[in-house]
């Protein structure tokens, strides 16, 4: 009965919803072709193509693709697309020079939708040495400095420079992303928001996460994160979701995109090396001095 009802979830095909990019629902990618995939790559930006068949006499059966290929009709330059699967959400913008392309074929036409992951999202937030300061005027120091647990420093460095992308005016208090920190409405007009995690709670080995202006976030992080074995999970809002955690309610924008980093590796649960910030320096220690090989620990 087991194996019957894994099979049959397995056979169930996903749920494709396409958006405009006000995050406007436009409708349910059904009639799919064989074309279309999904390719996800860990801690990098992954792409999602969508095949849909478009009758170029008869607009009314296929209205998603003709929906797609008129940007002037649709009014907004980007298409979102939400990929869903056994819990799973993965969600993509268009790609900026081929997102959306018209194939005519002897075999039948079709529009080809290609998107970027969100993860592609993270390549556009940059590293402000100083987040709290002016950048066009003054920053001080040129190179930020922050020695922390990777998973910790990451989404406290992502959340920072998030407020000052949104200009929002906050108390910096020690933990930036303890919830019991985070007063009312300081992410309510965020299009990104990290995943609170206290700092006390990391386990996570610590790094030195420097960068500048000219960096992106993602930049920055991916090698730090394949060192650590962890990786970026993230996720959109869609109206009638539960809440991202406990507490933090369900009045967030339509297409808010919360980030998180999480350890997926099984290493650090479960052994004397897991435990708190201090066992995390431990590990750090431990894998430098034995230049990260895990059997000499």
């Amino acid at each position: 009965e087991i194996r019957a009802t894994r099979i049959s979830r397995i056979a169930r095909p996903a749920r494709v919803e396409l958006y405009d990019g006000d995050w406007n629902y436009r409708g349910q990618a059904v009639a799919r072709l064989a074309g279309s995939e999904l390719d996800l790559t860990e801690n990098d930006t992954g792409s999602i193509v969508i095949e849909l068949p478009i009758d170029l006499k008869e607009r009314r059966r296929t209205f998603l693709a003709h929906w797609a290929l008129n940007q002037e009709a649709r009014g907004t330059t980007n298409i979102h697309v939400i990929v869903e699967k056994d819990g799973a959400r993965i969600g993509g913008r268009t790609h900026p020079e081929h997102g959306v392309k018209l194939v005519e074929s002897k075999d039948g036409d079709k529009v080809v939708l290609e998107f970027l992951d969100d993860i592609q999202e993270l390549k556009h937030v940059h590293m402000a040495a100083n987040p709290f300061l002016p950048v066009s005027l003054i920053q001080q120091p040129k190179v930020q400095f922050l020695w922390a647990p990777v998973d910790w420093g990451g989404l406290v460095t992502l959340g920072m420079n998030m407020l000052r992308l949104q200009g929002t005016n906050f108390n910096m208090n020690f933990d930036l992303l303890d919830p019991a920190n985070q007063s009312g409405g300081l992410w309510a007009e965020a299009q990104i928001v990290p995943m609170p995690k206290k700092l006390s709670s990391s386990i996570a080995p610590t790094t030195i996460i420097e960068g500048t202006i000219k960096q992106s976030w993602l930049e920055i992080m991916q090698p730090k994160l394949d060192d650590a074995e962890l990786m970026i999970v993230t996720r959109r809002f869609l109206k009638g979701d539960p809440e991202p955690w406990p507490g933090a309610g369900t009045n967030w924008r339509q297409g808010t995109l919360f980030v998180d980093i999480v350890d997926k590796s099984g290493f650090r649960t479960g052994t004397s090396l897991g435990g708190n910030l201090a066992t995390g320096l431990a590990r750090t220690i431990a894998g430098l001095t034995s230049n990260y090989v895990e059997d000499s620990y």
